[in-house]
């Protein structure tokens, strides 16, 4: 009798634990899944845009071939941000329009302007998803290229100073979303951005920087009131002034 208890109990146990087992397998097929059907849609969205813009050019629909080549890269950071392990397929179906940032040299102003709106992509997305930064960064060094005066400005001060401040008004929304990863962000902005050197910017493009990013930055103070002194930070580094009451800078 005792030993027909035990076993009634050894078969129960093997029931219970084969249940156990199936239920995880099941979890695990869901969320495999769920796992490629956010790939599927990340990769159809990222082909649409591509095919949209290879008919842009196409049809000469555009004045400017190369700002809009640029703005693959707009796209590539915000998919590598949601899909990092997918980075590689992204970047090679974004070499399809260019395969580096030199192809598009010299930069016209609407490509300088594209250029802008893509770093704030490329900062949303480290502070979206900081594991990710090494595969962002990557990225960003093919398709946008590190920070060079010379190659990347056509002494026009308004311009310049448009294209830096969409993308310091996106650094500042990414320091508010996730203080975290700040020196990821201040690591990208002074790679992609360059800091602030009167030798290099003309007190009207950081001007107009200014004026374009302040909105981004009240509403950041607004949003991560503790985060002040990092912004503060990168005010200073990249915009040349403080919001700090501490400091005479």
């Amino acid at each position: 009798m005792k030993n027909l208890v035990f076993l009634l109990a050894g078969v129960a146990f093997i029931g219970l634990s084969s249940c156990n087992y199936n239920d995880d397998i099941e979890d695990l097929q869901n969320e495999l899944d769920e796992l490629r059907d956010d790939l599927t849609v990340a990769e159809n969205e990222h082909v649409a845009i591509l095919d949209s813009i290879s008919s842009l050019i196409e049809s000469n629909a555009v004045s400017d071939v190369n700002a809009t080549k640029m703005s693959v890269s707009i796209s590539l950071f915000e998919m590598i941000a949601r899909v990092p392990q997918s980075s590689d397929m992204f970047i090679n179906l974004s070499e399809i329009i260019y395969s580096d940032y030199t192809e598009l040299l010299p930069f016209t102003n609407p490509t300088i302007l594209v250029r802008g709106q893509a770093l704030g992509e490329l900062f949303e997305g480290i502070a979206r998803q900081p594991e990710a930064f090494d595969k962002l960064d990557a990225a960003a060094t093919q398709f946008v290229g590190p920070f060079d005066f010379a190659q990347m400005s056509n002494n026009d001060a308004l311009v310049d100073g448009r294209a830096r401040g969409i993308a310091i008004a996106k650094l500042f929304e990414g320091i508010a979303r996730q203080p975290e990863a700040f020196d990821k962000l201040k690591t990208a902005a002074t790679t992609y951005l360059g800091v602030y050197d009167p030798a290099v910017f003309s007190d009207e493009t950081i001007e107009v920087a200014r004026a374009q990013a302040f909105g981004a930055l009240i509403e950041s103070l607004a949003r991560q009131p503790e985060a002040e002194s990092r912004l503060n930070e990168i005010c200073i580094q990249f915009l040349d002034f403080s919001i700090s009451n501490d400091t005479t800078h």
